[in-house]
């Protein structure tokens, strides 16, 4: 068996004005409002695939060609990106409960104790 290499890029942390930029951009071409926290989780959403169109094509303007891809974002595409993050924040909790709840000296804690099912 052969191992396959590949190279990974980190992913850019945007700033906050940029990810300002992006909920703009999402309330002009979808005419929704939209957060920087938005823009954030369709950021984490995208960028595998920006990664791939980046490092083949090697962008001059980095900035200019994420509001690029902002502004083709279709609105089902941020819907799915806001679930991701929703699921993401919620497993990062369950991990944080277990480690907490692994300790001898803690009571357990249940987070979703009151979450509605």
């Amino acid at each position: 068996m052969r191992e396959v290499d590949f190279t990974v890029v980190a992913q850019p942390r945007l700033s906050p004005a940029m990810l300002d930029k992006i909920a703009d951009t999402f309330q002009r071409k979808q005419g929704r409002s939209a957060t920087a926290e938005d823009a954030q989780a369709w950021w984490d959403w995208i960028w595998p695939e920006f990664e791939t169109y980046w490092s083949a094509k090697r962008y001059r303007n980095i900035a200019r060609a994420i509001l690029s891809w902002a502004a083709r974002c279709r609105e089902h595409e941020l819907e799915q990106a806001l679930v991701v993050c929703e699921v993401a924040k919620n497993i990062a909790l369950e991990r944080k409960q277990e480690s907490l709840n692994a300790e001898d000296n803690v009571t357990q804690i249940d987070y979703f104790a009151k979450v509605a099912k």
